[in-house]
């Protein structure tokens, strides 16, 4: 019987995922009304945690080599660890880091609230971070990955935005979405500089 309650459960997870593209507001409001608490917050931090793993792992394999000739065994064993133990960590800081942002600019979100929209925008997101990251590993020497990469940041951003100002009830998405697109197209300006 637990068995398949927890097979569901998986299920229901990964679909509310793909259903979260058809509209990522009530996603949002979906995941508040249904949340099992703290529990839930800390689950979607180990899968945030884990989707930025996978996102990330294909380039650090591809430009391992150029860097430092070691065991790659070793080096991916160390990067699991460091996003079992400290990514997580590091997203619960980000998240409060956000949360006294926001308030600055009159949100009204509480901290669940925001957490719970940080860490569901991840996870909502994953499946663009780790395609984003697969071209990255794949063509990390071609300079056009960068415009493929900045539509695909973009669209990460426009799902964090929409949850973010859900969260915080403001009445636009726009001008969150035009600050978290300038976060992301500076840097890529600068790598082309």
């Amino acid at each position: 019987m637990s068995e398949s309650f927890a097979k569901d459960n998986h299920l229901t997870f990964f679909r509310s995922i793909l259903l979260a593209y058809k509209n990522f507001s009530l996603s949002y409001d979906l995941q508040r009304v249904s949340s099992f608490g703290e529990r839930k917050i800390l689950f979607l931090s180990f899968t945030a945690a884990l989707i930025l793993f996978l996102g990330n792992l294909p380039q650090q394999i591809a430009i391992l080599p150029i860097f430092i000739s070691g065991n790659i065994t070793l080096y991916v064993g160390l990067l699991s660890f460091i996003a079992l133990f400290f990514m997580p960590l590091f997203l619960y800081l980000l998240s409060a880091v956000l949360f006294v942002l926001l308030k600055v600019f009159k949100g009204h979100g509480s901290f669940y609230e925001i957490r719970l929209a940080f860490f569901w925008s991840i996870n909502v997101a994953g499946p663009i971070l780790i395609i984003n990251g697969l071209l990255k590993g794949f063509f990390f020497d071609s300079e056009s990955i960068i415009f493929v990469n900045l539509v695909l940041e973009a669209s990460i951003g426009w799902i964090f935005s929409n949850m973010i100002a859900e969260a915080n009830q403001f009445r636009s998405k726009y001008p969150l979405f035009f600050c978290v697109a300038l976060l992301i197209i500076l840097p890529q300006l600068t790598a082309l500089i």
